[in-house]
């Protein structure tokens, strides 16, 4: 997900933490975007797809697997980040250790108080 949306949503939760003196919460998630699973014939096959555990189902499915961060303060939900999960580089653990990368997240927060202060 691009910076400038990180950003927003960084000083929109920010913002309405400010005002309402309610905390922020990160919130991660996975999910399961499920596909059809191609034919041992076809010659294009859908890019990255490979089976997940699917607990909504409660079986293996093919597709792609999303991780996503979400900021809440009160009842605003904002999104923060988009990650394609695949399996074969990381652990889900590790990807959310990556994208909630503290010092990235301190300067995106920074970065967005500065430009709320000094505009």
């Amino acid at each position: 997900m691009g910076e400038e949306i990180r950003g927003y949503a960084i000083k929109r939760i920010w913002q309405l933490s400010c005002q309402t003196k309610q905390p922020i919460y990160v919130i991660i998630d996975d999910t399961v975007n499920e596909k059809t699973v191609p034919s041992s014939k076809a010659q294009n096959t859908i890019q990255d797809c490979s089976f997940h555990k699917s607990h909504l189902k409660g079986k293996t499915v093919y597709g792609h697997q999303f991780v996503t961060v979400m900021l809440r303060c009160g009842k605003a939900v904002l999104p923060f980040d988009i990650v394609l999960y695949e399996k074969e580089k990381c652990s889900k653990i590790q990807l959310a250790q990556d994208i909630l990368d503290l010092k990235r997240i301190e300067k995106s927060f920074l970065e967005a108080i500065k430009k709320m202060v000094y505009q």
